[in-house]
């Protein structure tokens, strides 16, 4: 988990969302695998997959405005994960969701938005 998160931020500091995206997903596929629930596993994988593009754009739009609030919550997961402390990571993940829901929501709330653009 470290190294996909070390590979995440090198992503992110050389511009790569793709790749950083890529990487957030190996790491959290490590977390989760953890879990033994192959089929929660699938279902998650599917849900990145039908996000993709739209986490691409969140991403890159959050790189543009450089906001690093995306790319925070890593790091403390995998510590988290390492300390065996699955509140920690629990509280994370959802501290992380929420984070996701406020840039969505200023995505939308943007004047472009409104007018079609």
């Amino acid at each position: 988990m470290w190294r996909s998160c070390a590979e995440m931020a090198r992503a992110v500091d050389d511009g790569r969302i793709v790749d950083a995206l890529n990487h957030n997903e190996a790491l959290l596929t490590v977390l989760y695998t953890a879990g033994r629930n192959p089929v929660l596993l699938d279902v998650i994988r599917g849900l990145w997959q039908r996000c993709r593009p739209y986490k691409i754009f969140g991403a890159r739009r959050a790189l543009e405005a450089s906001d690093a609030t995306l790319w925070s919550f890593q790091p403390r997961i995998v510590e988290a994960a390492r300390n065996h402390d699955g509140d920690a990571v629990a509280e994370i993940t959802r501290e992380s969701l929420l984070s996701a829901q406020d840039r969505i929501r200023a995505t939308l709330d943007a004047p472009a938005s409104r007018s079609g653009g």
